[in-house]
């Protein structure tokens, strides 16, 4: 009798075993006789999980990129990137350049812009950057501009088009702006003239421009900017407009100039002076920007030309 018990409590414990080891095959197969229309789980390759993983990031960085303008402005927590507005209105001027724009969100989002060198060559063209710390921060610098106010103001200096090489223009402008006290022209002799040709190049209205010429005039610092929304390319041509129209009020260099008289043939002594008066004499000068300070000095400056050349 117990060898009959015995066995039968083995056979079931193998049919248990078996039972629990075939559980799933059967599960399957039952559910591929009765729920085929159920879709199947499927299994991702190592590169394929990779790049879920990848496009996942990216999207939390755009969504990131999103609330962080939606928190300068006010909005509702839930708005898109802002990148949406200028894919919906075809802002951009070409699919290279909507892909600049999205790889973009997430350069902000780790902090290696891999344009920022070409801003900074762009613009060690025509200044020095005297404080290194100002370079340095080229990336930080990027991602407080990189915002839905700057592109649109793109928009509005690029035809109605926006495009990389554009926003590294602009970028590069408001570099300029941002860290004028950490950078030094190659062009002006100092600081004050170069705030004074900035401002100059930047107001349109005829009273403050004569205003500010005044403040040089009497030696005044110039210690704020307007900024003012501009590509480089148009900044650094205005700045050398400006420059030529006020060189008749800047100070005259007059051991060089007597000099460079004393070391000149006659005829050549008055092809310099004719050339000078043509620069100089008050009667050349524009006629909107008219005031008695501007007046003295455009004289002063005259009559130390005749002088010299006598």
């Amino acid at each position: 009798m117990l060898p009959k018990i015995i066995s039968n409590i083995t056979l079931a414990f193998i049919a248990i075993v078996v039972l629990y080891t075939l559980a799933p095959l059967f599960k399957d197969i039952l559910d591929s006789i009765f729920n085929s229309n159920r879709p199947k789980k499927k299994s991702h390759s190592k590169e394929e999980f990779d790049e879920m993983v990848k496009r996942k990031i990216e999207r939390m960085s755009m969504s990131g990129g999103a609330q962080g303008v939606k928190g300068q402005s006010g909005q509702g927590p839930k708005e898109r990137s802002f990148l949406s507005y200028f894919k919906e209105k075809d802002l951009f001027s070409s699919p290279e350049d909507e892909q600049f724009f999205e790889g973009m969100n997430s350069s902000m989002q780790w902090g290696d812009f891999q344009e920022a060198k070409k801003i900074l060559n762009q613009i060690e063209n025509d200044f020095e950057i005297i404080d290194k710390s100002a370079s340095e921060g080229i990336n930080q610098f990027i991602k407080s501009i990189y915002n839905k106010e700057t592109l649109l103001s793109l928009k509005k200096l690029n035809g109605g088009k926006i495009d990389k090489q554009s926003f590294l223009s602009l970028a590069s402008t408001l570099f300029i702006f941002r860290h004028i006290n950490q950078i030094k022209s190659k062009r002006f002799a100092d600081q004050n003239q170069l705030l004074l040709i900035l401002n100059l190049a930047a107001i349109k209205d005829t009273k403050a421009k004569i205003k500010l010429i005044e403040s040089y005039i009497n030696a005044e610092a110039i210690d704020s900017i307007k900024e003012s929304p501009i590509l480089y390319r148009d900044l650094i041509s205005g700045l050398n407009k400006t420059f030529d129209q006020l060189y008749p009020l800047l100070p005259l260099k007059t051991e060089k100039l007597e000099k460079e008289f004393n070391n000149l043939s006659e005829s050549d002594r008055k092809k310099k002076y004719k050339k000078l008066v043509q620069i100089y004499h008050p009667d050349k000068w524009h006629g909107d920007l008219k005031s008695q300070a501007i007046d003295d000095r455009l004289r002063e400056n005259f009559n130390l030309i005749q002088k010299l050349y006598k």
